[in-house]
């Protein structure tokens, strides 16, 4: 899936009174397809580039020029096809056409809705967390701040820890009630079914108990994706897993990675780069969900 370099888009907001508030609108569609080149200005800042998977919020104006095209993916499924020279606004659910050629395409099922994880994480847990002491921190756990997990196919991860010969590991809910703990050897945990509530947020350290030295801690937090978003990505998931190509497995790891589900994201998208021939753009995606995934904690 190789992106010609024919296409300039310019994002505009409008200028309007309540511009503020709009800069802070959550996404409502997506850019599923591009061909070339894209630009984003909002407000009085310089062009950005656009680039394919960016999320747009409404009220965002869309201008594509000459030799161009792109798709716009919508959260309530609908898709729509700009050509050259269409302007128009997103709204909610479609856009706004102001001038040019904007046809509607087969429309996906909705997609799944969830609130901005960056906003339901900064706050961290209300009770029950375990904060890590000194410096005997364990490098890296997942899932952690920010991330969501399936609640029946949970799976918590860490880093091994030297000289440990067992981990514990300790699942609690929201008011600090303990709902799961394990002994194991290894650095991995699939949580059984039926103990992570689907839409719950828990806390859940591990501790590794050591040959040699004190025991070495790591936390980690997270929230289980509600019934409606696991039924919504469930349908979509399907619908485009169906198309086998490598456009459509991006764009589920693009979503899955804007729900906090970052491990689906990233095989997701290595399937997508493997279908692609190794697409450039999708190798970018892949590698800043890596990086996101498997960044270090703070001590």
């Amino acid at each position: 899936m190789k992106i010609p370099a024919l296409l300039t888009v310019l994002i505009v907001l409008f200028l309007a009174p309540n511009l503020s508030s709009r800069q802070s609108s959550p996404a409502v569609a997506i850019v599923s397809e591009i061909q070339g080149e894209a630009n984003v200005l909002v407000a009085s800042e310089n062009p950005k580039p656009l680039k394919l998977f960016k999320w747009l919020c409404a009220g965002s104006m869309v201008k594509v020029n000459r030799n161009s095209r792109l798709v716009l993916a919508f959260e309530n499924g609908s898709r729509y096809e700009l050509s050259a020279g269409a302007e128009v606004t997103l709204l909610d659910d479609n856009p706004e056409i102001h001038r040019g050629a904007v046809k509607k395409l087969k429309s996906f099922p909705p997609m799944p809705h969830f609130s901005p994880i960056a906003a339901r994480a900064e706050a961290g847990l209300r009770a029950g967390a375990i904060r890590i002491r000194g410096d005997a921190a364990i490098a890296w756990v997942y899932p952690r701040s920010g991330n969501t997990t399936m609640p029946e196919s949970t799976i918590l991860v860490f880093a091994a820890v030297p000289h440990a010969s067992r981990y514990r590991v300790t699942i609690k809910s929201e008011t600090g009630k303990a709902v799961y703990e394990k002994e194991t050897a290894g650095t991995e945990v699939a949580v059984p079914r039926n103990i992570i509530v689907p839409g719950e947020r828990y806390s859940w350290t591990v501790a590794a108990m050591r040959t040699k030295g004190s025991e070495v801690y790591g936390f980690g937090e997270f929230l289980a994706l509600d019934s409606g978003a696991i039924q919504a990505r469930t349908r979509l998931k399907h619908s485009l897993e169906t198309k086998k190509d490598a456009q459509s497995l991006a764009l589920l790891a693009a979503i899955d990675r804007r729900l906090g589900l970052l491990f689906e994201a990233m095989n997701e998208f290595e399937a997508a780069l493997a279908k692609s021939g190794g697409d450039p753009v999708i190798r970018l995606n892949l590698d800043e969900v890596k990086t996101s995934l498997f960044q270090t904690q703070s001590k």
